[in-house]
């Protein structure tokens, strides 16, 4: 009797065994396909048109690449910001695919962290607009004008009061060697141009001064030079800008090398001043 009890513990326990051992089997068997369910690989391009996707790799387009790790880790799918210049737009967080297919620039920095995509004022013609750079030059692509941007400018309600004018004044500018700061006397807009065109210009613009206004703090200096221009004669200074009319009078009167004299409180006026050797205000017609 006790043998026979101990024989049937035995084919049990075989039993369990074999059982224990024909599961393994089925689940080593099984594991690769419950694997591939699971699987997510990134994908370039998906069979419905999504770019950068995570997903299972049945849902990649024919073609597309493919790579067996999360897509902001790959090189093609990697996340940064792109610089559309045909719709004028920065667009932060966008896969590298993406703005390749738009032809566009990626870069992989924060849109904050890119001179193109920093906010300025944006000047066209008389308008202004607080935009990016990238907007700017699109815009003014568009109308075919010149683009003038400054970035100094850091909010729209100071750009809406900072429109150009043709006022003439002395653009001060720092030379970056031991000379300082040297002037250039033109207009208002001439001025903040060599701003856009300079990004380390700090060019500043002094309406209805002279290059060589003491308070300016320029290298640039009176002289008894004189030039031509418009019929007139002018005095200029050492970094050749002009300076107000001759007057043989006003040579070292700092008040006459400061500001701008207008033509109707010059010397001579009303007189022909044909071969005159002390008055540059000259009367073609008389």
């Amino acid at each position: 009797m006790r043998k026979m009890i101990n024989k049937r513990g035995t084919l049990t326990t075989l039993n369990l065994i074999v059982g224990f051992l024909l599961l393994f089997v089925i689940l080593i068997n099984l594991l690769p396909l419950i694997s591939s369910a699971d699987k997510t690989i990134c994908c370039e391009k998906t069979v419905k048109g999504a770019v950068c996707q995570n997903t299972e790799p049945s849902n990649c387009a024919s073609g597309a690449r493919k790579a067996d790790t999360s897509c902001e880790q790959t090189s093609f799918c990697k996340m940064g910001t792109c610089i559309d210049n045909k719709a004028g737009e920065c667009k932060p967080n966008t896969p590298k695919k993406a703005c390749d297919d738009i032809q566009g620039f990626w870069d992989q920095r924060k849109s904050e962290e890119i001179p193109q995509c920093k906010l300025g004022c944006c000047f066209i013609g008389e308008e202004t607009t607080f935009v990016t750079k990238t907007q700017c030059k699109t815009t003014a692509g568009f109308f075919g004008v010149e683009m003038i941007f400054d970035s100094s400018i850091t909010n729209s309600l100071e750009c809406a009061a900072s429109g150009l004018s043709e006022d003439k004044g002395a653009c001060v500018y720092q030379t970056g060697d031991e000379f300082g700061n040297t002037c250039r006397f033109t207009t208002e807009k001439e001025c903040r141009k060599m701003k856009t065109d300079n990004s380390d210009s700090n060019a500043e613009f002094f309406k209805d001064y002279l290059c060589t206004a003491d308070e300016l703090n320029t290298n640039c200096a009176k002289t008894q030079k004189t030039t031509c221009k418009d019929e007139m004669v002018y005095f200029t200074d050492t970094c050749g800008n002009l300076a107000n009319i001759y007057d043989a009078s006003k040579i070292t009167d700092v008040a006459y090398w400061t500001k701008i004299v207008k033509l109707e409180d010059s010397c001579g006026i009303g007189k022909s001043n044909a071969n005159s050797q002390t008055c540059g205000t000259c009367n073609y017609y008389l």
